[in-house]
């Protein structure tokens, strides 16, 4: 998995905007800031110069790791890898991992060509590097990415009971290149068919949170890597820890003969009381038999989430004043080479003209606040792919600073702080599936801001919090911006707030 989306330079955008000045009436051009996550200036990452007509070739700039572990047993995991690449014409060329004891090295090797004139514009990547773990007893492990370093635990040795571990202290090279298949032979009359899953993919990841009484799907993704058929006569069931409302079985919704996949998808319902919880399934063949991942058939896979408040919990009663968005009058109308703002049927319309640019806002008429809680209705348009996002702007002291929470339309959110021209991650994009994804959603966004405390809210259900005293109070706005989609358009539906000063 890759994903990689475009950052611009603040100063450069920033030359075209009269910032600082406030628009004398709401036709006017409005104040407007960008973003981008520069937490130090480009670097080289080891570069080296090549002759004309040649190509540069370096490391990458590693900013963090984290460690990725699938549900299934034996473990599978894989790290990763976020940073920055100094330049748009720079590239990941290739990625290498090595094993030596307790210490797995990945590097990231980057090239983009000698002569080429490029954007002076920080790019940033997030790379998934498979760690083969397979056979490793249980202990701390380290892994460094051009330099920068974690550590994962194993509680047990991952190895099926059948197998015998395997040797620690060879080192290994791996590519990242998706490996190629292997056929399953289909048994010949008179065998006996076996039955095993390899783990592929799911949905709501470990942790997730959700509002009491929520509910949710979780969907699991398998392959038959046995040489039994799976009939529809075989069902996901329910074997131990929360069922959290879901049936006891799911049978599987088409036959899945070997070497194909299925996924398989249950409806739970979140419990009344906060705590973390977990659901356990296997499946289960038409004799009863239950069997999981692994080479003997021995795992299980899962749904784990939290239950955490919602803005229920928060007693806030009606709120100090809504806008319906019938009009402007509360709003300045964005209108730059890239973005424009306008009212229309009821909505305010925000539209990010080009892909690849930056955050860009418009501020509110209204008086700067301090302690609050705001919710915001969104709808997307037609076409809402990637890393497009959207979102506000708070306690901004200037029209280029403030806080910055948005939804990206794959389903993620992020928090930062802009200062006029550095990057803060607060909270950097986290997936959650809460937030709707695709164009034609609604999705309402809430952030509640009171001392240096914030909450961050999708569809009245708490992502997380943060903490910053950076800005105590300011204005808000709206900002738009577009990774993929030209034209991009978000339709504001309504604002509401609370003021929370005391």
């Amino acid at each position: 998995m890759k994903r990689i989306f475009g950052i611009a330079i603040a100063a450069l955008l920033l030359a075209g905007c009269t910032l600082g000045m406030q628009p004398p009436d709401s036709t006017s051009s409005p104040p407007s800031g960008g973003q981008q996550p520069t937490q130090s200036a480009p670097v080289s990452g080891g570069g080296e110069t090549a002759p004309g007509g040649q190509t540069l070739r370096g490391l990458a700039e590693v900013e963090q790791v984290d460690i990725l572990v699938m549900e299934t047993f034996p473990l599978q995991a894989a790290a990763v890898v976020r940073g920055a690449l100094p330049d748009a014409c720079t590239k990941i060329a290739g990625v290498e991992v090595a094993r030596q004891d307790n210490l797995f090295t990945v590097t990231l090797r980057t090239e983009r060509p000698a002569e080429a004139v490029c954007a002076q514009v920080l790019t940033a990547f997030e790379e998934s590097v498979p760690l083969d773990i397979l056979g490793l007893p249980a202990g701390t492990y380290t892994v460094e990415a051009n330099g920068v370093q974690t550590t994962f635990t194993l509680e047990v040795d991952n190895v099926s009971p059948m197998e015998a571990p395997a040797a620690t202290t060879t080192a290994t090279s791996t590519p990242t290149a998706t490996p190629t298949e292997t056929p399953t032979p289909t048994p010949t009359a008179g065998e006996t068919c076996t039955n095993r899953i390899d783990f592929l993919s799911e949905t709501v990841p470990d942790g997730s949170s959700f509002a009491a009484g929520a509910t949710f799907e979780k969907t699991w993704t398998l392959k038959n890597a046995g040489t039994c058929t799976w009939t529809t006569d075989y069902a996901a069931v329910f074997v131990e820890g929360e069922q959290m409302g879901a049936p006891t079985s799911v049978p599987l919704p088409k036959e899945v003969k070997p070497g194909q996949k299925v996924t398989i998808r249950v409806t739970f319902t979140a419990p009344d009381t906060p705590g973390t919880y977990r659901s356990t399934w296997r499946l289960q063949d038409e004799n009863g038999t239950q069997f999981g991942p692994g080479r003997s058939g021995e795992g299980e896979f899962w749904a784990e989430i939290r239950v955490t408040e919602s803005t229920g919990d928060l007693g806030l009663g009606s709120p100090d004043w809504v806008d319906t968005l019938n009009n402007a009058s509360n709003w300045y109308l964005l209108d730059t080479d890239s973005t424009t703002f306008k009212v229309k049927d009821g909505a305010l319309v925000m539209t990010a003209k080009n892909p690849g640019g930056m955050d860009e806002w418009g501020l509110s008429q209204r008086d700067a606040v301090s302690d609050f809680y705001m919710e915001v209705d969104f709808r997307t348009g037609n076409a809402c792919t990637g890393m497009d996002r959207y979102g506000v702007l708070v306690r901004a002291p200037k029209p280029d600073r403030g806080y910055v929470f948005g939804f990206s339309c794959n389903g993620q959110y992020r928090l930062y702080k802009w200062d006029g021209s550095t990057y803060t991650g607060l909270q950097e994009w986290t997936p959650s599936p809460v937030i709707r994804t695709g164009g034609g959603q609604k999705n309402t966004l809430g952030i509640w801001a009171k001392g240096s405390q914030f909450k961050l809210y999708a569809n009245g259900q708490l992502l997380g919090t943060v903490q910053d005293k950076a800005f105590d109070s300011g204005q808000f706005g709206l900002f738009i911006a577009s990774s993929e989609t030209s034209k991009f358009k978000v339709y504001v539906e309504e604002v509401r707030f609370w003021n929370l000063a005391p």
